[in-house]
């Protein structure tokens, strides 16, 4: 007994130790280390908002007036223009009905062409129904600080249309400042060289203005065949969607003998998304002299399409 008794002490006194041996191992542990730091690191992460501004490069003027931007199509882009136009003289003589087609394509950086082809409704025998114009505009320079951009448009009619014959040139330069992000103005020198018939022949009531100042039956009605003006007007994008364009026109007439001509022009451009835009424009005389029309509206669809991107 004596033996199984000193045995049942040991195993006693072992199984008391392992309890109190792990408690000095962890009291040993908590003094000899420092207590873990508990303060929170906070991280502030600074969001940068870049705001882009539209700038002068960044459109063209699409509106149909007679006002140009220096800036073309925009490379890679296709822009198709469906116009229906109608003016009218105060003394009712010049009422005409206009579909024009028209295509902007910008061929690369800087370079755009254009093809126009107006059609007259209700008048078979209009000359030169139907010719096709075809355009090139070479912006030479953007804007840097006070310079303005700068860029020049030819204009070619081929005379394909009904009874027209030759060919008529007209030279554009464009110049465009911003003046705010948003607001740009604009101005417009050109010349044109007329070498056919189709603007005399279509002067219908020509003989009787003539009369109305005097000059007799016998008075020559004869195409002015040098002629010259300018547009100045500016263009504003009132937001994202809408853009308002407003000029000025003075230009020698198309006949000869008769004064300078003034008018002017408004409009705008609605986007109903990235590719389709509705425009419309009024254009009103400030002479009154009823050679040709005094008052003119357009309205019209443009759809726009990228490629190679």
């Amino acid at each position: 007994m004596d033996r199984w008794t000193r045995r049942a002490r040991w195993a006693a006194a072992l199984t008391g130790l392992l309890p109190a041996s792990a408690v000095l191992a962890q009291t040993a542990s908590q003094n000899g280390q420092a207590a873990p730091d508990a303060s929170v690191t906070e991280s502030t992460t600074t969001v940068v908002e870049e705001t882009v501004y539209v700038t002068s490069s960044d459109w063209d003027i699409d509106v149909p007036v007679r006002l140009n931007a220096a800036d073309p199509q925009e490379p890679c882009t296709v822009q198709l223009q469906t116009l229906f136009d109608f003016s009218t003289a105060s003394d009712g003589t010049d009422d005409d009905i206009k579909y024009i087609g028209r295509i902007e394509w910008g061929v690369i950086e800087d370079h755009s062409l254009s093809l126009e082809v107006p059609v007259v409704f209700g008048d078979g025998q209009y000359d030169g129904n139907a010719d096709i114009t075809l355009g090139w505009q070479w912006r030479l320079w953007k804007e840097q600080d006070w310079l303005p951009a700068f860029a020049i448009i030819n204009e070619l009619r081929i005379p394909n249309g009904y009874h027209s014959n030759k060919v008529d040139w007209t030279l554009t330069g464009a110049f465009t400042k911003s003046l705010t992000e948003c607001f740009r103005v604009h101005f417009n020198p050109f010349l044109k060289t007329i070498n056919g018939d189709n603007i005399e022949s279509n002067y219908r009531d020509a003989r009787r203005l003539c009369r109305i100042r005097g000059w007799g039956d016998d008075h020559v009605v004869e195409n002015r065949h040098f002629q010259w003006g300018f547009a100045a007007g500016f263009d504003w994008k009132i937001n994202e969607c809408l853009t308002f364009v407003a000029d000025y026109v003075h230009e020698s007439a198309e006949l000869r003998g008769w004064r300078n001509q003034h008018s002017v022009e408004a409009g705008i451009e609605w986007k109903l998304d990235e590719k389709q835009s509705i425009v419309a424009a009024n254009r009103l005389t400030l002479d009154g002299d009823s050679l040709g029309a005094n008052w003119g509206a357009t309205i019209g669809y443009l759809y726009t399409f990228g490629y190679g991107r």
